[in-house]
C-alpha cells in the first residue's frame, strides 16, 4: 500500500513537471521574457517569412512630441515610406533616446510588425524591447537595437542605423 501511495505521488510529480509552460511559447507565460539583443543587423521572420532589415528612417514630430521610426527591407534610399513587411515603432510623450520593455504598460503597443498581402497583417509583441542608442541630428543618424517577439513566425531582433529625417519640425 506504502509502495503504491509512493509510486503515485513520484507520477504526479512527473506529470506536473512536464506541464509546465515556458516564456518562448505561444501558449502563454509563466516566467519573465529575458531581452537578449543579438549583435547582428536587424533581422527575424515577419509573416513566418525571413526579414532582413536594410534601411528605415526616424522622424519627430516636435507639436505632439511624436517619435516614429520605420525599418524596411528593400534598398530606396528615401526616408520615407518602404516596402512591407516592415517593423514600425511609435512613441509618444517620452524622451527618443532610451531604454523600452514592451509588456510594460509605459506605451502603447510602439512595435508593429507589418505586414500587407490582400488584408493588413499587424502584430504588436508584447514581448521584449528596444533601445534608442543615439540620435544624432548633425551626423543625421539614428541607432538603436531591437528584441521584440510575437510567436515563432513574427519577431526581430538585433541592431540598427538608420537616417533622421527632419522633415516635421
Amino acid at each position: 500500500m506504502i509502495k503504491n501511495s509512493f509510486l503515485i505521488i513520484i507520477l504526479l510529480a512527473i506529470v506536473s513537471i512536464g506541464c509546465k509552460k515556458n516564456d518562448n511559447s505561444e501558449s502563454g507565460t509563466t516566467t519573465p521574457y529575458v531581452i537578449d539583443y543579438k549583435n547582428q543587423d536587424l533581422q527575424g521572420m515577419i509573416n513566418g517569412q525571413p526579414w532582413n532589415y536594410q534601411r528605415g528612417g526616424a522622424f519627430t514630430y516636435s507639436i505632439e512630441n511624436t517619435h516614429e521610426i520605420g525599418l524596411y527591407a528593400d534598398l530606396d534610399d528615401s526616408c520615407i515610406g518602404g516596402v512591407n513587411p516592415s517593423v514600425l515603432i511609435h512613441l509618444e510623450n517620452v524622451d527618443f533616446i532610451g531604454s523600452y520593455k514592451l509588456g510594460s504598460g509605459s506605451q502603447i503597443d510602439p512595435i508593429n510588425i507589418y505586414y500587407f498581402d490582400n488584408d493588413y497583417f499587424n502584430q504588436y509583441p508584447k514581448k521584449g524591447g528596444f533601445e534608442i542608442i543615439s540620435a544624432d541630428t548633425i551626423t543625421g543618424m539614428v541607432t538603436g537595437r531591437i528584441d521584440a517577439w510575437y510567436n515563432a513566425g513574427n519577431y526581430v531582433n538585433g541592431n540598427f542605423e538608420i537616417k533622421y529625417c527632419d522633415y516635421f519640425k
